[in-house]
């Protein structure tokens, strides 16, 4: 309000009534745009500490099949970070091996709006095609029931990472 007083007065010098509506306007926008960035901000901070596991947990279910908990998961990753570009592929591939092209498109769509640096560009090409083909789904390695995700590095590693 002091910012308001202040341009009225000094900036402006007009009666108060005639700029009163713009200014009120202006301060509602300001309001508006520091509330959204500071939930953005606190979204992504709370986020990023469990990121990691959250990851792990979506990897792990789609590799043992599970595309719903994995759905749910990788959404839960680009609800709390809506700028990580692996949390929107890996929701777009829950989408697509569930059958939903339409949802998948978009969020592969999202990702790519979203890689700025381009690191992601031809894993995200290969995905469009996949889906611009109607392809049917590739079987990669599945985790075995009580198995964990190997670390690179690890045989298991390397033969998951080449599809041996």
């Amino acid at each position: 309000a002091l910012d308001w007083w202040l341009v009225q007065r000094y900036l402006l010098a007009a009666p108060m009534a005639a700029w009163s509506p713009p200014l009120w306007l202006l301060q509602a926008a300001a309001l508006t745009v520091t509330a959204a960035f500071s939930w953005a901000v606190i979204r992504r901070g709370r986020g990023r500490r469990r990121r990691d596991e959250r990851h792990r947990r979506a990897v792990r279910h789609a590799l043992a099949g599970e595309f719903e908990p994995a759905r749910a998961a990788y959404a839960e990753l680009a609800w709390t970070d809506p700028w990580d570009v692996a949390a929107w592929i890996g929701l777009g591939d829950a989408f697509r091996r569930r059958g939903d092209r339409r949802r998948a498109r978009r969020c592969y769509r999202r990702a790519r709006g979203v890689d700025t640096a381009r690191r992601y560009s031809d894993l995200l090409r290969h995905r469009e095609r996949l889906l611009w083909a109607g392809a049917a789904e590739v079987q990669g390695p599945r985790l075995r029931p009580g198995e964990r995700i190997p670390r690179e590095g690890t045989d298991r590693g390397a033969a998951m990472a080449t599809g041996a």
